[in-house]
């Protein structure tokens, strides 16, 4: 809503809403699982978007009392961002705003593409968790960071799940390791770093190829975010490549 430049027409979000850091001054109404239908109520908005997340009772709830209610889907693929994001745009009646992010992002995914084509692609696991190890299956955004930057996934395609082990990513060998786990402090990630360095038979350890990433760029599926995140992550993968306006990792 934000990067659609609509942000005053929102009277309220969540308790977990705080980029852009104006959110954190909207009205809070509850929480992605659980929201305040009074207070909505008392707001009198004319639409309602939902997650997978809300409750389907307070949704129906709320739709049975007249007011309008759209459950967005979380996207789970480079993709799906730039579909949700022209829904969203088209809902808001910010059509051609959205069309320009949709098609910003996707002239950087090719330029990352057309820099990389025919380069080696380097073996990149990326970890999001931490208890349990979780990394993200070929199927995701964040794994399509690793295909646009010129790596190759160290999880195969079709993978039912995203929890791995130590054992698997040692036998595997990244050449490069990527951290993001969401929840964690920054000297969390770092700490998660130094155990990964100290995998000696890890190519990616040897080398001094395991960064941290902030995961607020890395997880969070928009336009914006996603742009940012192959800005960071193209270098890391091909160190002679970069894109305009790198963000920093560590």
């Amino acid at each position: 809503i934000y990067l659609l430049n609509a942000q005053a027409r929102l009277v309220a979000n969540t308790i977990y809403c705080s980029l852009p850091p104006e959110a954190r001054l909207k009205e809070k109404v509850g929480s992605m699982t659980h929201a305040n239908i009074e207070k909505i109520l008392s707001l009198k908005p004319d639409l309602v978007i939902a997650c997978p997340l809300t409750s389907r009772l307070q949704m129906d709830q709320l739709a049975k009392l007249g007011i309008r209610v759209v459950e967005m889907k979380n996207p789970r693929t480079f993709e799906m961002i730039c579909q949700t994001t022209m829904e969203l745009g088209e809902m808001l009646g910010c059509r051609n705003r959205a069309e320009d992010l949709v098609r910003s992002v996707r002239n950087q995914a090719e330029e990352a593409g057309r820099k990389t084509r025919g380069l080696k692609k380097p073996r990149v696991f990326i970890q999001i968790g931490i208890n349990p190890l979780k990394t993200s299956t070929a199927e995701s955004f964040i794994s399509d960071y690793i295909r646009i930057c010129g790596g190759a996934n160290i999880i195969a395609a079709g993978a039912s799940s995203n929890i791995i082990t130590v054992e698997e990513v040692v036998v595997k060998n990244p050449e490069v390791i990527l951290i993001a786990t969401m929840g964690t402090s920054k000297e969390a990630g770092k700490a998660v770093k130094e155990k990964w360095l100290r995998y000696s038979s890890i190519r990616a350890a040897k080398d001094g190829r395991v960064h941290v990433l902030d995961p607020e760029i890395i997880c969070s599926p928009t336009p914006a975010s996603f742009l940012k995140a192959i800005q960071a992550i193209l270098p890391l993968i091909h160190p002679q490549l970069t894109l305009s306006d790198s963000a920093a990792a560590e």
